[in-house]
């Protein structure tokens, strides 16, 4: 089925706006690692969905709880995403056309992926990628100013660059931080110090934290 310029796609049991089957061949692998991260799911929660893509976060929990925030920096994904918040009623979702960063920069160079899928793009792979710049608000700023509990970091090659800038005064009003770890954008092959550090700062703040030993990419 055809609406406009998008499809209608059935994913892991929910119904998605989709452009081509780059995107749901994508969403299902994002939702099947967003799965992994068995998130206690609340009708109380306030997430802050950091690399928002398409809606898979959005549509997959938004009923379920009480706000979502939503940051997508690219532009296209941002309008397919907000075609899905529309396309299921999801009024308790805010929408932003800015990516997250660690630090207080208001715009920065953003790498799209030169391939035909709309996905991955990054702000550190340079090579053969066309850059335009995008508004950004640091974490910090961000927990500061909205009410939110709970953050998802699905960020191609930010994580580490979020977590690490997080002020403990602010990871102390964080219950819950699901990520979803990009290794070759760190370009570690054999071992994976990055995706290490990152697991470190968790166990720092949090009682429980579960992630994958292969560095594959769930950390919780």
């Amino acid at each position: 089925m055809k609406t406009d310029k998008l499809y209608i796609a059935k994913i892991k049991r929910e119904e998605f706006l989709i452009r081509d089957e780059w995107d749901e061949k994508f969403l299902s692998y994002i939702l099947a690692r967003i799965k992994k991260l068995k998130l206690n799911i609340t009708e109380k929660d306030r997430w802050l969905d950091i690399g928002g893509f398409i809606g898979g976060f959005i549509v997959s929990i938004g009923s379920k709880v009480d706000h979502i925030y939503s940051f997508e920096a690219d532009k296209d994904n941002a309008e397919v995403l907000k075609a899905n918040k529309d396309y299921h009623f999801l009024d308790n979702v805010d929408l932003y056309t800015m990516a997250v960063i660690g630090t207080n920069s208001a715009t920065k160079s953003f790498y799209l992926n030169p391939l035909k899928n709309k996905s991955l793009h990054a702000f550190s792979i340079k090579n053969r990628r066309r850059s335009v710049v995008v508004n950004c608000l640091s974490i910090n700023n961000l927990i500061e100013k909205i009410n939110v509990d709970k953050i998802l970091i699905d960020a191609c090659g930010s994580e580490y660059d979020i977590i690490n800038h997080i002020s403990r005064e602010n990871f102390h009003k964080i219950k819950e931080i699901g990520i979803v770890y990009y290794p070759y954008f760190y370009r570690e092959k054999n071992t994976h110090p990055t995706y290490n550090k990152i697991d470190d700062i968790l166990i720092d703040f949090y009682n429980i934290v579960e992630y994958n030993e292969k560095a594959l990419g769930e950390a919780y």
